[in-house]
């Protein structure tokens, strides 16, 4: 059903990954996070962001393509990420989702016109979908 979602994302993932590296991809994701939501940086005041980045960026994107792949999984895996992160005191689903929003806005500037309208499309579905996954698991865990 979501075959076309899957082979656009991930060849966009590969595309930007060879336009720009992992560890620009990882670190850019950051900077844009802290851009758009400056509130998250206390979360992360003692990260060591090049050794960090690339594996949080990983995560999120298999997170991403896991939801449409491999939904019972994701669901699974986006559960615990939500209880883990109680250790830190977060309780608020808005920060997955911007998480999520900056993957597809990093993603979207390095491609620039590679870009299209059926991708911007399929990326919009997906996310969707993770963010549905991430509301369930809040009102799970936090309730």
């Amino acid at each position: 059903m979501y075959e076309r979602h899957i082979s656009l994302i991930e060849a966009a993932l590969k595309r930007a990954e060879e336009l720009k590296g992992k560890q620009y991809l990882a670190e850019h994701f950051f900077e844009l996070f802290f851009q758009h939501y400056p509130q998250t940086r206390d979360f992360f005041k003692n990260t060591d962001f090049p050794t960090y980045a690339p594996m949080k960026y990983r995560m999120i994107t298999s997170f991403l393509l896991d939801t449409v792949k491999f939904p019972d999984f994701a669901t699974g895996e986006l559960t615990d990420e939500v209880r883990r992160h109680e250790a830190f005191g977060l309780h608020d689903k808005e920060y997955f989702f911007a998480l999520v929003d900056t993957i597809e806005v990093l993603n979207k500037d390095v491609l620039g016109d590679e870009w299209t309208d059926e991708l911007g499309s399929c990326w919009a579905d997906v996310s969707l979908a993770m963010k549905g996954i991430i509301s369930e698991a809040a009102s799970w865990v936090w309730d």
